[in-house]
């Protein structure tokens, strides 16, 4: 019997399921092929032996049952339609499909492996769980969202696909669209997920299904290109024997989809054609650099040749390029290790790397073998101890891996504990990690159709003591005892049996290092010329150096006595982890540039044309213009992607070593012409930096003062901990998620006034509801301090209240605290805000906007001077307000601003601004200096002051405003929030939390 989660034939005519339609997006030859076999036309192949298959089966049933019981812990009543252990070959479609719909009419609150069709049964699928929600439908005063249970760590756009498809079908069962749908991601506690409005959606899945039923009723002709769903795809060796039958491109190593269809265009359809393929091609492929182009042409001719003559054959590439290939290959020492590390993403939270293997120059093998997050923590600095040893003891050490995982996996572990990070950053700086891969790549052209460690070894005569088949099952088994908790329980023939294949890759990394010093010893006796050996170089020469010391007696401080669990921590406590993981917040962010840039300016001509972020093959165009003492110089480029801007000012990766030409320093962009493919630099008339042939990005921005107004807030946390302490107080609720703090209404107390002169009243309210999220309607866990708010039958919203006006009346009673005033795009937080700020102005307070950008800023600010002029009109709508907007009073008839509807409202702002960057409105005085804003706001020449993190974390702007407004909250680090908390007595946060974090390079501890 097939499955009914695969397409088939049923009453004449194909039926589809929500596996069809995302699959057809992975690969639209597999939907073709699976027709052919609904139609009766082909045998489908036998399944795939993939040994994780059955793993990650039963760990999708364990991700399932642990939100199952999470549900009926929160007391929701569930409805199990079919058990997850039940194949779909022996289910009932109508008899399910019946008893899913009975079980949504009795209001259920959980729907466990129902299914859901549309009316004539063509389209049908298994959603894992249906959420009841308090919306009216069809069913009744309620109705469903679908929720389902993925592995994965991020939502992927397939599991997205599948999810409107089940939204769309459950449409028609009760009437009416779910405004939600929810992935459970994989977690240790099946609390990571994340949601998605169906609206925002729909369209694309509309377009994906049409095309697809097109291609069902009518498929085009589709080949067998290779896709990332090959690996778990039934039809994997039936596709690849196609592929091999008509020697096509794709066997060519390292050759692109991209790259393949140009080529085609051409006429070059097979790996022969392309090896025997005559250079330079005219025209020119598009998209294709010349350097790229003979890469993969002397790739595909060893290749051929080598299929032809039936043996290995190798090639060293020439000419040599210092620090690149074999040049980049330093001195063997006696102490130098090998290191390979076997990971599990989906252990514990977050992933594990589980077992540290490292080989020594003398062939010696240790293992270091960690089961939950405080060994990992324990083997890394057990690591990264012993490397620092070796470094100091002997002259020349180095750490060989193969490929980026190992430097990587280091630097998100030094990150994620905030621990041994002076010495990680030494050893980057110092080059002692050195990829054998990029060696590889760069320096070896070898016939083989990919650059694996294990597709090399045969070269070098390294034959394993493990089978691969056998270990990757030992793998397999016990990473799902990892994932279940039971590591430690996992047999010693088991970890034997891993140690033995981590061993083989460690030494295999040995023996291809030793291989690769005769291929260099090769390349200069058929050159006569010596191969360079790397330079040492430390990226940080010319960098502001950090108070290192002093930020690590913070840290220490700040974490002194607390509990390693984090389950045994307080609130208290937990905010003083998290403010001392912050103190490093920017300085991780900064050494991820650096880390990046560096790694960009090791790339090949070839590499800086093909990667998504440089540009390669500049070639100068002359002088296109003269700015007063600077020249504007034209350089031309091929068609490529890059991350470049106008205003950017990108490095020379041939220069970026040298001190004297400022690290690479080559010009600021002042314009870029896409199709004309030309990049202008300018930079000074007697600038000596010699014209660029590549350009890489670098982003690093001075942020001292974002770090010494954090290390000024760690110290006050030490000196008298979270006491009510002026403009702290807002940074510890922040910091402690301490619900908003009310008191007497605006003009009671003058700013910084106290009662009887005696100590601060408690000011703080009937604690409030926590703000509503937008994440899958589970029963929420609650912060102790809501939870007896809610208790004693407070909130901060009084009855009959909008979210307008409870803003505008809880904001003037906002007492050294914290307001969050969160709503998806489209939901008036800008006019709310804006409106906000004018009653705050009307009060008497001064007020601060800051915000991630410029753009964001002067939009506020416009918004608030267009409500001032809304405000003044002494009736009627405004001209800004949205439809359905009403003049609104507080509790009990209060009026909710400070002034009556037609007073004017005296607004005097000020901006620190770029040119060009600022709000228009000669309300809104410009400045470029942070000293004309603290001075403006303390003369009181303006109540409204406006700028960056940059402005508000100065020391002078301590105390400038009573209030402070961030902006798009969502977007602003936590570490930035904190660093601005000192400007004001209280902090409202407008945004968005499902819109985009503010972009980050670096990894840091959970939390921060």
């Amino acid at each position: 019997v097939l499955s009914s989660r695969t397409m088939r034939l049923a009453d004449g005519r194909l039926a589809f399921s929500a596996t069809d339609l995302s699959r057809h997006l992975a690969c639209s030859h597999l939907t073709t092929l699976r027709r052919a076999v609904a139609l009766g036309r082909l045998e489908r192949p036998t399944p795939y032996d993939d040994p994780r298959g059955d793993v990650l089966k039963q760990r999708g049933i364990e991700h399932e049952r642990r939100l199952l019981e999470r549900f009926a812990a929160e007391g929701c009543s569930v409805e199990i339609v079919t058990a997850a252990d039940a194949p779909f070959s022996h289910r009932d479609p109508a008899a399910t499909a019946t008893r899913t719909r009975d079980a949504m009419r009795s209001g259920a609150d959980i729907v466990y492996q129902g299914r859901l069709e549309d009316e004539d049964g063509r389209w049908s699928g298994y959603p894992d769980f249906l959420l009841r929600v308090d919306e009216p439908s069809a069913l009744g005063a309620w109705s469903y969202e679908v929720l389902d249970a993925k592995l994965a760590r991020s939502a992927k756009g397939e599991a997205v696909l599948q999810l409107l498809l089940y939204s769309d079908l459950l449409a028609l069962v009760q009437g009416t669209e779910p405004a939600r749908m929810h992935v459970a991601l994989g977690g240790a506690d099946g609390r990571d997920c994340t949601s998605f409005r169906v609206v925002e959606y729909s369209a694309y899945y509309r377009a994906v299904r049409r095309r697809f039923e097109a291609h069902a009723e009518a498929p085009p002709e589709t080949y067998p290109e290779p896709v990332e769903h090959c690996a778990l795809c039934d039809w994997k060796q039936t596709c690849a024997q196609r592929r091999r039958a008509d020697d096509h491109l794709s066997l060519v190593a390292g050759i692109t989809r991209g790259q393949r269809g140009r080529l085609v265009e051409r006429g070059v359809t097979t790996m022969a054609a392309l090896g025997a393929l005559d250079l330079p091609v005219v025209p020119r492929l598009d998209g294709v650099g010349a350097g790229t182009l003979a890469r993969i042409r002397d790739q595909a001719r060893v290749q051929d040749r080598a299929r032809r003559e039936g043996r290995r054959i190798h090639e060293l590439v020439t000419p040599v390029e210092p620090d690149k290939g074999l040049a980049a290959l330093p001195e063997p020492s006696a102490g130098d290790l090998f290191l390979d590390l076997e990971g599990d993403a989906f252990a514990a939270d977050g992933g594990l790397e589980y077992l540290f293997g490292v080989a020594a120059r003398n062939g010696g093998y240790d293992a270091d073998w960690a089961l939950d997050g405080a060994g990992e923590k324990a083997a890394f600095e057990r690591f990264i101890d012993r490397v620092m040893a070796g470094w100091e003891r002997h002259a020349g050490f180095h750490v060989y891996h193969y490929g980026a995982y190992e430097t990587t996996a280091v630097k998100r572990l030094m990150s994620r504990y905030a621990t041994r990070e002076e010495e990680v950053d030494r050893l980057l700086r110092g080059r002692v990690f050195v990829d054998l891969h990029r060696a590889v790549r760069q320096g070896v052209r070898a016939s083989v159709e990919s650059y694996s460690i294990k597709r090399l070894e045969p070269f070098y005569g390294f034959v394993r003591q493990v089978d691969l088949r056998a270990a990757t099952r030992a793998l397999i088994r016990f990473e799902a005892r990892l994932e279940s908790g039971d590591g430690v329980g996992a047999p010693d023939e088991l970890r034997a049996e891993i140690e033995g294949y981590n061993r083989d890759d460690c030494l295999s990394t040995l023996r291809l290092a030793e291989w690769l010093e005769g291929r260099r010893r090769e390349l200069e006796a058929s050159t006569g010329q010596p191969v360079p050996r790397p330079a040492r170089r430390d990226e940080e020469r010319d960098r502001e150096q950090e108070p290192a010391v002093e930020v690590a007696a913070l840290f220490g401080a700040l974490m002194a006595g607390l509990p390693a669990d984090e389950a045994e921590l307080d609130d208290g406590q937990r905010a003083r982890r998290l403010l001392a993981h912050l103190l490093e917040f920017h300085r991780r962010e900064d050494k991820s540039a650096w880390w990046e840039f560096f790694h960009r300016c090791d790339f090949t001509e070839e590499e800086l044309v093909e990667s998504r972020a440089t540009i390669g093959a500049l070639a100068y165009d002359g002088a296109a213009a003269e700015v007063k003492k600077s020249i504007v110089h034209r350089y031309r480029f091929p068609e490529q992607a890059h991350e470049i801007d106008v205003g950017d000012s990108p490095k020379n990766p041939d220069t970026a070593e040298s001190d004297d030409l400022k690290r690479g320093f080559c010009g600021t962009v002042v314009d870029i012409d896409e199709t004309a493919r030309t990049i202008d630099l300018k930079r000074g008339r007697n600038s000596p930096v010699p014209h660029p042939t590549a350009l890489v990005p670098l982003d690093i921005v001075n942020n001292r003062v974002l770090r010494e107004s954090l290390a000024r807030l760690a110290d006050g946390v030490v000196s008298t901990g979270f006491a009510p302490d002026g403009q702290r107080r807002m940074a510890f609720d922040l910091l402690r998620r301490v619900p908003p703090r009310l008191g007497p209404p605006a003009g009671h107390l003058a700013s910084g006034d106290r009662t009887g002169g005696g100590e601060e009243p408690d000011l703080r309210s009937d604690e409030p509801d926590p703000p509503q999220s937008d994440q899958p309607p589970m029963r929420r866990r609650q912060a102790p301090d809501a939870e007896a708010g809610r208790a004693n039958g407070s909130s901060l919203v009084a009855a009959g209240e909008t979210p307008v006006t409870a803003v505008r009346r809880i904001a003037l009673l906002l007492a050294g605290s914290v307001l969050p005033v969160q709503g998806p795009p489209g939901s008036g937080k800008t006019y709310t805000g804006a409106r906000m700020i004018l009653d705050l102005l009307a009060g008497g307070k001064r007020v601060g906007v800051t915000a991630n950008s410029h753009r964001v800023i002067s939009n506020l600010l416009g918004s608030i001077c267009d409500a001032a002029d809304d405000h003044s009109r002494p009736h009627g709508r405004g001209r800004h307000e949205p439809v359905g907007v009403t003049h609104e009073s507080g509790p009990a008839g209060r009026e909710v601003g400070a002034t009556p509807q037609g007073m004017p409202v005296d607004v005097r702002g000020i901006q620190k601004a770029n040119d060009g960057d600022g709000c228009p409105d000669e309300r809104i005085v410009q400045t470029d200096s942070n000293e004309q804003v603290a001075e403006a706001l303390t003369s009181g020449e303006a109540n409204l002051a406006a700028g960056t993190a940059w402005l508000w974390a100065r020391q002078e702007m301590t105390g400038a405003v009573d209030v402070l407004v961030v902006d798009e909250a969502g977007q602003m680090s936590l570490a930035n929030t904190l660093a601005v908390c000192q400007a004001g007595a209280s902090l409202v946060l407008l945004g968005d939390p499902r819109q985009l974090d503010q972009p980050i390079q670096g990894v840091h501890p959970p939390g921060a």
